[in-house]
């Protein structure tokens, strides 16, 4: 044996794992799932702690001074009086954090980031659901999709930067579509009084719930009752407070009339309509039109779905929520960047479902970036009358593969 084989043969066995490595490597091995879970959940948590300290203009000049008026008032008692625009279920959050000793940035914050973990794990359900056929995959595309959502830029800053809600109402409208899939509608609608008791934007999804309806009849026009109910419930400890019960839904009320622009930051059909400026004059004329148009368009959307006998099971639950509640926000007036939230998560389920959704997915996210980094950050954006024209062309594609869906896809 020759001197260099004399080498390699002694000192091979340093270059072989050791036995516990071995162990680790198989213990490692047979728990994969919950240690990319665990590793992605640790991750997002990393991202949205290093902004925790980031105060948006929204914060400084809506969100805080909020907080101060409702800790000033009293807290709790301080629900007899409407401070600000929040509906009364988050009202009350708040005020219940103004009894604890946070910071009130952390406390807004730590609100939104719970919601992201509900979020991601409906996301994570949806496509599970959506491929119970393949049992080999069905929980690997489960994992993506919840990763995907919980690490996705416009999640984290919404809730980590921005301190806004959005999480809350769209998680709640994720959880609604998942118990509904799996036959639970009345803790379903349940889930969605809550999201409606949080914000106005969760009549977004009552398309999904009237197409789930009339395609799968899996349950009774009744059931959309206990929505109402919850949001009644909800808006009690303000009425016990001293407030009246008609402000349960004011509030809603006055949110819809409170801009008068065509879009607040949303490059959308309003963005293309008003051009380069922006007339309060315009708002008026077309409001009800667009309204009526978003209308006439998804009642087209049923019609075509219904004909070519497209069922809204898991299989195609993901797909045909996104264009339907991209078709709300798209095409309505007075909105604002967030306001793409629910749509742009639906799209990533879709994304990891079906790769043709990747580019809509992608299109969709990058025009959210554009938008989130000219409000939070101050960076120059695109104009957002072409960046409208994209995004709507975008929608269209979304409807375009939602219709050329066969029954059954493999991926």
């Amino acid at each position: 044996m020759t001197q260099k084989n004399q080498t390699e043969s002694a000192g091979a066995p340093l270059a072989q794992p050791l036995a516990a490595e071995q162990r680790l490597l198989a213990w490692a091995g047979r728990h994969a799932n919950i240690i990319v879970l665990a590793l992605i959940t640790l991750l997002g948590v990393l991202m949205r702690l290093s902004l925790r300290n980031y105060q948006s203009e929204d914060y400084v000049v809506y969100l805080a001074p909020w907080y101060e008026s409702i800790a000033e008032n009293g807290g709790l008692r301080g629900l007899a009086i409407q401070i600000g625009d929040y509906n009364l279920l988050y009202q009350t959050l708040i005020a219940l954090l103004t009894h604890l000793p946070i910071r009130p940035l952390f406390g807004y914050k730590i609100i939104s980031c719970c919601f992201d973990v509900l979020l991601a794990a409906c996301a994570g359900r949806l496509a599970f659901l959506a491929s119970s056929d393949q049992p080999e995959r069905a929980m690997t595309r489960a994992i993506v999709a919840y990763s995907l959502v919980f690490v996705c830029p416009l999640v984290v800053f919404n809730s980590a930067a921005w301190a806004q809600c959005d999480a809350t109402w769209s998680s709640l409208c994720l959880l609604t579509l998942v118990l509904l899939l799996d036959r639970k509608p009345i803790p379903a609608f349940v889930a969605y009084g809550f999201a409606l008791s949080f914000k106005l934007q969760a009549v977004f999804f009552l398309p999904v719930l009237l197409y789930l309806y009339v395609s799968e009849r899996s349950y009774s026009l009744l059931c959309f009752a206990i929505a109402p109910l919850i949001m009644v419930l909800c808006g009690l400890p303000a009425v016990i407070a001293g407030r009246n019960v008609a402000d349960i839904v004011g509030i809603y009320f006055s949110q819809t009339s409170e801009h008068g622009r065509l879009y607040i930051g949303y490059p959308g059909l309003g963005a293309i309509l008003a051009g380069t400026g922006q007339r309060k004059a315009t708002y008026p004329v077309l409001k009800a039109f667009l309204i009526l148009l978003v209308a006439s368009l998804l009642l087209l959307g049923f019609f075509g779905l219904r004909r070519k006998h497209v069922r809204m099971n898991a299989k195609h639950a993901a797909p045909i929520a996104a264009a339907l509640v991209y078709t709300a926000v798209a095409l309505l007036p007075a909105m604002h960047q967030r306001y793409g939230y629910l749509y742009e998560v639906l799209l990533i389920v879709c994304a990891v479902l079906y790769w043709r959704f990747v580019p809509s997915c992608a299109i969709a996210i990058a025009i959210g970036l554009v938008t989130y980094g000219a409000f939070l950050f101050r960076y120059e954006s695109l104009d957002l009358m072409y960046l409208a024209v994209v995004n709507v062309l975008n929608m269209i594609a979304v409807w375009t593969m939602v219709f050329l869906q066969p029954s059954s896809e493999q991926k």
